[in-house]
């Protein structure tokens, strides 16, 4: 598995993340949401014997591959199986008090894209879950739920309000119509509904938006944001660093706001005015680095 994985695994931004939080040996580091290890790695050679480097990946597969990859490094490694919501109660129970940098990467794996089989791409038939946890341990709805019992209100707001999604009314009556003839169970099924009422122009498939949209109510992605920057922010010590790598406008926006309030009241100061975006080479390299957008902050 190791290997599969490793195969398309590219980290978006990572020079310029690691040269804005300049990580020091012996430091104690919080990442939110490990994926392939790409960040995980290089996070654990900057810390040293001294250092701690606490991961959190709900996908139990993820979090053994992050396991293996990192049992050679020298700084103690914390993989826990839980949602980066829960960062208060993990430390309570590792027993740290104090963190020096908290990096959140919330862009979509391309495990769970590729590989997952719980209905996250537009192109496979798979069953509807998109969950990033297997079923059985999965808080919240999963995507079967919201698609075949939501109402249409329901639909059409998350599709508008988490997809951007212009066609929203159309779509979310497809649903419901298509609803009448039996539940809808894959994937594929979701897609080739949407595909039927907009038409497709250019390389994205219609689906797109309706597929994030649903996978990040799913997954109350909004609410984890902003519980962890929250809470997180109470567990930094003085000089501390975050560092959020958003790929969606409504996470940049709660980002922006947040760093922006603890300006106001003085206990913060950024590292980087303007977000910063993948150069040239990188979206070509990675075509899912062109929404990305680095952000770091530092508490005083």
């Amino acid at each position: 598995m190791t290997n599969i994985l490793n195969s398309f695994h590219t980290p978006v931004l990572l020079k310029e993340t690691l040269d804005l939080l300049n990580l020091k040996s012996g430091e104690v580091v919080f990442e939110g949401t490990g994926g392939l290890g790409g960040y995980t790695e290089q996070i654990a050679k900057r810390l040293g014997p001294c250092g701690k480097l606490i991961v959190t990946e709900l996908d139990r597969q993820l979090a053994e591959h992050i396991r293996e990859r990192l049992r050679h490094f020298e700084c103690q490694v914390f993989v826990i199986e839980k949602n980066f919501r829960e960062i208060k109660s993990i430390l309570l129970e590792l027993k740290i008090n104090k963190l020096d940098v908290i990096i959140l990467d919330l862009g979509l794996s391309s495990y769970h894209i590729e590989h997952a089989g719980r209905g996250f791409s537009v192109h496979k038939s798979e069953p509807l879950l998109m969950t990033f946890s297997e079923t059985e341990t999965h808080v919240g709805s999963t995507a079967n739920e919201i698609v075949n019992h939501w109402s249409e209100q329901s639909l059409r707001d998350i599709f508008i309000g988490f997809g951007g999604e212009k066609r929203a009314n159309k779509i979310a009556k497809a649903i419901i119509f298509a609803r009448h003839s039996g539940p809808i169970e894959s994937s594929s099924q979701l897609a080739k509904i949407v595909e039927s009422v907009i038409s497709r122009k250019g390389r994205l498939h219609p689906a797109t938006k309706v597929f994030q949209a649903i996978r990040m109510a799913a997954n109350d992605e909004f609410g984890a944001l902003k519980q962890i920057l929250s809470d997180g922010w109470r567990m930094l010590g003085s000089d501390g660093r975050v560092a959020v790598i958003t790929f969606h406008e409504v996470e940049d926006r709660l980002v922006k706001q947040f760093f922006a309030g603890m300006i106001a009241v003085r206990s913060a100061k950024l590292v980087n005015k303007k977000p910063i975006v993948a150069k040239r080479a990188e979206v070509k390299e990675n075509i899912r680095s062109r929404s990305a957008k680095l952000r770091v902050i530092i508490k005083v």
